[in-house]
């Protein structure tokens, strides 16, 4: 379970998946705890438009039933004229005002009944069992506003004015009911709304993590396989992005890097073939030198026997001389080419080292765009969030104003007829408040995507600083392993140039051997004389072979070493 997760963190577009399903879901339960919050706040707001209305309905269906002469409380029976204009007022009142019900009820004598109920047939005397809200009314005397309930006729919210008999006390009310089913159909609607956006944004946004991570993380694991395998010698390994971005940049300069890197390494593998080669005919040189030496020694003992074998001993000599001097200048020029070689594998070298250290400049300026890319994030985050309160203050000032526009809408209602004008003008007050409101809550609606969108900027910026970091540790890598072969390099070059002085001497000494062979022949009656010259030759041919030995043993030492430096990289499949 534990290497299943390191192993889906340690992706890039995982993480980027991980981060945006994290913000999805913090921006999900915060958009649905306001939501809930502005569900509730509906709510009550739609209660109070209720509550308001009953209240204006109630005082004109008062002003309405006063106007008809006679006390209600005191109709005998369905066909009296008090009973008749009554209930005609009552019908044209709940069609007028489109209301559910409106009535007057009667406790007198302490029989609970019906006086008036609008739209019903043989209403008047039936038997009505009041309410605790009725009866509250009436025991305070005072207009009473329910709850919203519901019943089996459905949901309802209802106000009571009580009403006083001709002896002056409260027996009956004036009762209005409205249907109130619209305010938790409103609550419940908005609960589906805001499952359904949940749902919808989680969706969408899971969608556009995984194809937004795909897209970043696809050139940076190439570009990461890339390096390891040319971290581990593969210099076969190609990169092929195409983007004109600072990814895209840095491929294309590790394709330079890669390429100079196969050039380097293929001229080294060439340059120490070569110096195996030239090590092995310095050896048969070598073979030869002792073999001639030798025989020097040997006319060197024979030289009593007589002048004529003294004279082809000579003779002998100087054509081994001869070759020996013809072999070792075949070997300088090799050297000398070796040396050239040596000297640009060591230009390339160098180059290769700058292109790297440029690299790792680029990969510097693309941090440093990086971490300019997240502040100016942050900022835009933090206007946002002064919009956010602006659009609070927004909000609170049309709240006030449709409240003080309904409260101006009651006033003129208890006027009159004379306060009709002045309720026009609370009306679209009011109307202009909603849509200030409105207008409040969908700049709220942008600015909280705009949130979301500036979280996911940052996040993306972030996770490619991750990216970059890891590329820069990378090239790094690469330029130390760079130092290290052209500081091999340099000793080649330098050991080369060693190897060249020797064989300038070696060639000096063979030289001198060839002059004292002429020199022999010419005074071959000076045969003491030209012994000691003879034996002095064979001595400084004796140093001069020790010389070759010994830079036949470095350039085969330092030909072995390159062999094998180059051996760990593989230049193509």
């Amino acid at each position: 379970m534990n290497k299943l997760k390191k192993k889906l963190t340690g992706h890039i577009s995982v993480k980027i998946m991980l981060g945006v399903a994290l913000v999805l879901i913090i921006t999900i339960a915060c958009f649905s705890a306001i939501f809930n919050v502005i569900s509730k706040d509906l709510s009550e707001q739609l209660k109070q438009q209720f509550e308001n209305r009953l209240y204006t309905d109630i005082h004109l269906a008062e002003s309405q039933i006063n106007r008809i002469e006679g006390n209600k409380l005191n109709i005998t029976s369905a066909d009296s004229d008090l009973y008749q204009e009554t209930r005609k007022a009552l019908d044209e009142l709940k069609k007028k005002n489109k209301l559910e019900n409106i009535y007057i009820l009667s406790n007198q004598g302490g029989k609970e009944r019906i006086i008036a109920l609008s739209d019903t047939e043989n209403d008047f005397g039936t038997a009505y069992a009041f309410s605790s809200d009725m009866k509250k009314a009436i025991a305070d005397n005072k207009t009473m506003v329910s709850d919203v309930y519901q019943d089996k006729y459905g949901i309802h919210q209802s106000i009571f004015l009580p009403l006083t008999d001709d002896s002056g006390e409260q027996t009956g009310i004036l009762g209005i009911d409205l249907d109130a089913s619209v305010i938790p159909k409103t609550a419940e609607k908005a609960q589906w709304y805001t499952l359904g956006i949940s749902l919808f944004v989680i969706l969408i946004g899971m969608l556009m993590a995984y194809f937004l991570g795909t897209y970043i993380a696809k050139p940076i694991r190439q570009l990461m396989k890339a390096s390891e395998k040319i971290a581990d010698g593969d210099l076969s390994a190609e990169v092929s992005v195409k983007s004109s971005d600072e990814v895209g940049k840095l491929a294309a300069s590790f394709e330079r890097m890669s390429d100079n890197l196969r050039r380097l390494i293929g001229h080294i593998s060439a340059s120490s073939q070569e110096v195996s080669n030239t090590s092995l005919q310095l050896k048969n040189v070598s073979s030869e030198s002792s073999e001639s030496a030798a025989q020097v020694a040997e006319s060197m003992n024979s030289m009593s026997e007589g002048i004529n074998e003294v004279v082809s001993s000579v003779t002998d000599c100087h054509t081994s001389a001869a070759e020996i001097d013809k072999q070792i200048s075949h070997v300088t020029d090799k050297v000398n080419e070796m040396k050239q070689v040596a000297e640009g594998v060591s230009k390339d070298s160098k180059t290769g080292q700058e292109l790297v250290e440029e690299t790792l400049q680029q990969t510097n300026t693309i941090k440093n765009v990086m971490e300019e890319s997240k502040q100016a994030a942050q900022d835009m985050h933090n206007h946002t969030e002064e919009i956010e309160k602006v659009i609070g203050m927004i909000s609170s000032i049309a709240e006030q104003t449709n409240l003080l526009a309904l409260n101006a809408s009651i006033e003129a209602a208890r006027v009159g007829e004379e306060g009709q004008g002045f309720a026009v003008v609370a009306g679209e007050v009011r109307k202009l408040s909603e849509r200030s409101a409105e207008a409040a809550l969908s700049v709220s609606q942008l600015v909280a995507g705009t949130q979301e969108s500036s979280r996911l900027v940052m996040e993306r910026i972030h996770e490619g600083s991750e990216a970059v970091d890891k590329g820069q540790i990378l090239i790094n890598g690469t330029y130390e392993n760079f130092s290290g072969i052209f500081q091999g390099i340099s000793q080649f070059a330098e050991r080369t140039d060693q190897l060249l002085q020797s064989l300038l001497k070696v060639k000096e000494s063979y030289q001198n051997i060839s002059s004292a062979m002429e020199q022999i022949s010419a005074v071959t009656e000076e045969q003491a004389a030209g012994s000691e010259e003879v034996a002095a030759a064979a001595e400084q041919q004796s140093a001069g072979m020790q010389e070759i030995a010994s830079a036949i043993e470095q350039l085969s030492s330092l030909s072995e070493e390159l062999k094998e430096a180059a051996s760990r990289f593989k230049l193509a499949e």
